[in-house]
């Protein structure tokens, strides 16, 4: 069951050129579905769509071989990791089951990478150096880096 002519736009989002993972987004030969493919050290090839909540019953229940998508909002990039033989499956997680060709997916929902925290700032907008602050800091920038680390032995 092809999934159209056109490549799924968070396959855009996980195979961004150069990543750690080496994903790219690839039609499958056999039956032209497009497959995430991971290549690196023995290439796997998982169906275009996630797995999460009831669609994870389905896969277990149909023996689908299941990898946890991880994604690292500081790093803007996923990791795939092997569930084949876990016993412990979060429902909360994200997979992806292997491809086998000419199935019907189980899932094509699209993966949606999690939103960036907002870091509160923290600095005090109100906040106005001392005098004396601001001579200390004039002495110290002034002074050698040599003799600064001798005074701090």
């Amino acid at each position: 069951m092809p999934t159209g002519n056109r490549r799924p736009l968070w396959l855009r989002t996980v195979c961004t050129p150069g990543n750690l993972a080496h994903l790219k987004a690839r039609r499958c030969d056999g039956c032209a579905q497009w497959t995430l493919t991971c290549e690196s050290d023995v290439w796997e090839s998982y169906d275009p769509g996630v797995i999460t909540g009831a669609d994870l019953t389905v896969a277990i229940i149909l023996d689908r071989p299941l990898t946890r998508l991880e994604w690292f909002p500081g790093f803007g990039q996923a990791r795939l990791i092997d569930e084949h033989m876990s016993r412990t499956l979060d429902p909360k997680a994200t997979y992806l089951t292997l491809h086998r060709c000419g199935h019907t997916p189980i899932s094509l929902t699209p993966f949606k990478p999690p939103k960036r925290a907002v870091t509160k700032n923290t600095w005090k907008s109100d906040a106005e150096p001392t005098i004396e602050d601001i001579k200390a800091f004039e002495r110290v920038w002034k002074t050698p880096l040599s003799r600064l680390e001798q005074t701090g032995k």
